[in-house]
């Protein structure tokens, strides 16, 4: 759909010039002032097309994009950090959980891994006799577009008493765009002018992991690994 969306403007336009094109070579032959003026109107056609076609169809997309924005940039995941709203309202962003049968009496929390990529941790204690862990993140935005599929999750893995939290590798990512159409740049002192040349919005969204630990097991952290306990 968006390369859609990115195409229709140069197709148009496209359009407009050979039609253009074929009425000045049928209709205006042996005239070229005749032919000269009709050049000129198609010109000016494809000017206005041009920003026609820009502030209507990609605005149409960057809308639908901020709205959605808005709808899950609500701080939902920090307010489950600080307990002021239960883990269940946050379901819709779950990512994956695990659960483990645990028996020892303590029990090591570390990273490994990108630290660059480190997580909020909230920590609730139970009366079972298993650990649980749920992976939640909200939608991540840029570019005109939803990035979900670039983000890789964390993994979660127990080996005897240490809990390994694993962090993904910082991957870098480049995006190639269309530029707004060049008849609005012929028009402009400076090609960088606010309106003309206005930033990409990026929204990161959030991530938590939620753990489950049984009351009777001591918790221990490693270095940089902080822990908010809820429900205390």
């Amino acid at each position: 759909m968006n390369i859609t969306i990115s195409a229709l403007p140069i197709a148009l336009i496209l359009i407009v010039i050979v039609a253009g094109i074929f009425i000045v070579s049928k209709t205006n032959r042996g005239n070229a002032a005749k032919a000269g003026y009709w050049m000129f109107g198609v010109y000016v056609i494809v000017l206005f097309l041009s920003v026609g076609v820009y502030y209507f169809i990609p605005a149409s997309a960057t809308e639908q994009l901020e709205s959605a924005e808005n709808e899950y940039n609500q701080n939902n995941l920090s307010e489950v950090l600080v307990g002021e709203r239960p883990v269940e309202s946050i379901h819709e962003f779950l990512v994956e959980e695990w659960e483990f049968m645990y028996e020892e009496g303590q029990i090591q929390i570390g990273y490994q891994g990108d630290l660059n990529n480190t997580v909020n941790i909230a920590v609730e204690r139970t009366d079972g006799d298993s650990i649980k862990a749920a992976f939640y993140q909200t939608p991540v935005y840029g570019f005109n577009m939803e990035l979900m599929e670039f983000i890789r999750p964390l993994d979660i893995q127990l080996a005897d008493d240490r809990f390994v939290i694993k962090l993904p590798d910082t991957e870098q990512l480049e995006f190639t765009s269309f530029s707004k159409e060049f008849p609005l740049m012929q028009f402009k002192d400076s090609p960088n002018e606010e309106w003309h040349d206005a930033p990409e919005s990026l929204y990161w969204g959030e991530q938590l992991l939620y753990l489950q630990i049984p009351r009777g097991v001591e918790i221990n952290s490693e270095m940089d690994v902080y822990l908010e306990y809820v429900n205390d």
